[in-house]
């Protein structure tokens, strides 16, 4: 990377082990480029990075339905968000973290999701155990406002993320002994949402 200057976002020299190989010509303003594009802030940086996700999902989601038919939207986001909490889950347990193989291992999974992806999403923890974790969800739902800006909200049972959670649970391989339930309380046109998800552990 060319030699920084002066008064570069403090996000960009943070993020300099990531830019350290571009390479610009010696007449080209590239600080000008950093500070029109690149964001100053991390609530800015995870914003964007959400934005994207978000409009990869909708766009996926919009073309599978004009290709295979809108009956197929739901399912393949199931699918997708099922295969992705398996995924998540096997990465954290490939970790050094702490993942009790119970409510409170599959709960920490659902914190990291949101704590690392999720960043409109406001997390309330009512109870934390063995035996059981109760959570609630708040704040903006950035795939229902994607769904509902391409007009296909309709098309997909809400809250989308129940999958992926169960994803998770799998992976962790609790669900055999544990149900994990998530149910919508409410979901406004403005994409504010709150959802209640509870790990219980099952009466033998």
């Amino acid at each position: 990377m060319n030699s920084p200057g002066k008064g570069l976002p403090e996000t960009f020299l943070q993020a300099a082990a990531l830019r350290q190989h571009d390479r610009y010509p010696e007449d080209m303003d590239w600080q000008a480029l950093v500070h029109a594009f690149f964001p100053d802030s991390v609530v800015g940086m995870a914003q964007s990075l959400s934005n994207i996700t978000a409009a990869f999902y909708g766009l996926m989601l919009e073309q599978a339905g004009e290709m295979f038919g809108r009956e197929h939207i739901n399912r393949l986001s199931e699918r997708m968000f099922y295969r992705l909490g398996r995924r998540m889950a096997a990465r954290h347990m490939a970790s050094n973290v702490l993942l009790e193989r119970d409510a409170r291992g599959l709960g920490r999974l659902v914190a990291a999701a949101i704590f690392t992806s999720s960043p409109e999403y406001r997390l309330e923890v009512l109870e934390f155990s063995p035996a059981q974790v109760r959570l609630r969800i708040k704040g903006a739902d950035r795939y229902h406002r994607i769904a509902r800006e391409l007009g296909f909200e309709d098309a997909l049972q809400w809250p989308v993320l129940r999958e992926f959670f169960r994803g998770q649970g799998d992976g962790l391989g609790i669900t055999e002994h544990y149900l994990l339930t998530m149910d919508l309380i409410s979901l406004d046109d403005d994409s504010r949402c709150h959802y209640r998800l509870d790990i219980v552990r099952r009466q033998q």
